[in-house]
């Protein structure tokens, strides 16, 4: 028996996935999936049966009144997985914890010299502003471009060794002094070990502004703002530095 493993994926990790559920449900003011909910705990009560046997039958019983025994049910047969769904829920979740970060900052008292009364709280922010990127910047893009060139033909050289090769291609020659250059070099490098070929192929697993455009008002509630702005084409001058920021897949936030 994997104990841990079954404890981790099939009772922990199943509840975290649940309170998640439930907090959309409880900010957005929507009646949780009365048989989606049911079908939840008649599968941990499958699954989690080999390990809390007493506990299990107890629920497959009293709780959801069903008969015979849990240990005797079939392992829950679930539908394949729609990883485009898994990306955007993480692309969400991200979005929002990122929010909070910048929301803290924000109005985060700033530091002041000794003796010195430290300064009042920023009066929360009332808008929030998302700013998505269409296209990778042209760096980005032409290291990319430079290393699927060397993946195709065989396995990519070491780090030190790709140095004079970027420096000399004429895609990234004029990028090299970019300081964002080798570190993403470095990270694909590592990648592509693993991944191969499809690590550089860096195309959304679904539609970012379809996503955003369905949980803004998850994403404003979740962040206590009174508006909730998604940006594409910046304005403002105020927009030109979260705008640069921001790439396709992740974008950038800042609170007004």
């Amino acid at each position: 028996m994997l104990y841990y493993d079954a404890c981790k994926n099939g009772f922990h990790e199943l509840l975290n996935a649940r309170d998640r559920y439930l907090n959309a449900c409880t900010t957005l003011n929507v009646p949780i999936h009365k048989e989606l909910f049911l079908r939840f705990v008649e599968v941990v009560a499958i699954i989690m049966s080999p390990i809390i046997p007493h506990f299990c039958e107890h629920v497959w019983r009293e709780v959801l009144g069903k008969s015979g025994s849990v240990t005797r049910q079939p392992w829950p047969k679930m539908a394949e997985v729609d990883i485009s769904l898994l990306a955007a829920k993480d692309y969400v979740d991200r979005l929002i914890r990122e929010g909070r970060l910048s929301i803290i900052s924000a109005t985060a008292p700033k530091k002041k010299k000794k003796q010195q009364q430290p300064e009042a709280p920023a009066a929360p922010p009332k808008e929030g502003r998302v700013y998505v990127a269409k296209r990778f910047p042209a760096w980005q893009e032409a290291a990319i471009s430079v290393l699927k060139d060397m993946l195709a033909s065989g396995p990519l050289p070491d780090l030190k060794a790709l140095v004079p090769l970027l420096s000399k291609d004429s895609r990234t020659q004029p990028h090299m002094k970019n300081k964002k250059m080798m570190p993403l070099v470095k990270q694909m490098v590592e990648r592509a070990q693993t991944e191969g070929l499809s690590c550089l192929d860096r195309k959304n697993a679904f539609e970012e502004k379809e996503v955003l455009d369905l949980n803004a008002e998850l994403v404003r509630l979740s962040l206590g703002l009174e508006s909730l702005k998604v940006i594409e084409e910046p304005t403002e001058e105020a927009d030109a530095q979260p705008m640069a920021e921001a790439v396709p897949g992740e974008p950038s936030f800042a609170a007004f």
